[in-house]
């Protein structure tokens, strides 16, 4: 896997932020981030949280056959960037 930016350390553990995505911030980030291709028919259920250079955050996401999908999203410092997918079920995602 390549990570840009801000790769997770492997000892670096995943802190779960909230059993369900219900923090303004994180739902915000996943609509404009996930949600705006069209192709990604996800609702997230579950957050998790790991600081690096930034945020990356792993949504538990299930898709429209009820499959349990897993999406990273990077958030930069500010004024560094903009969020982006880093992963969709483990695989990279490039766009």
């Amino acid at each position: 896997m390549v990570w840009h930016h801000a790769p997770a350390p492997k000892d670096l553990k995943w802190k779960v932020h909230s059993e369900r995505v219900q923090n303004l911030r994180q739902d915000s980030l996943f609509k404009a981030v996930v949600l705006s291709h069209s192709n990604l028919q996800l609702k997230p259920f579950k957050v998790s949280r790991q600081v690096v250079a930034g945020t990356n955050y792993r949504y538990e996401c299930v898709d429209n056959n009820k499959k349990k999908v897993e999406v990273v999203v990077y958030e930069p410092l500010p004024g560094q960037g903009d969020a982006r997918i880093l992963s969709i079920g483990g695989k990279e995602y490039t766009e």
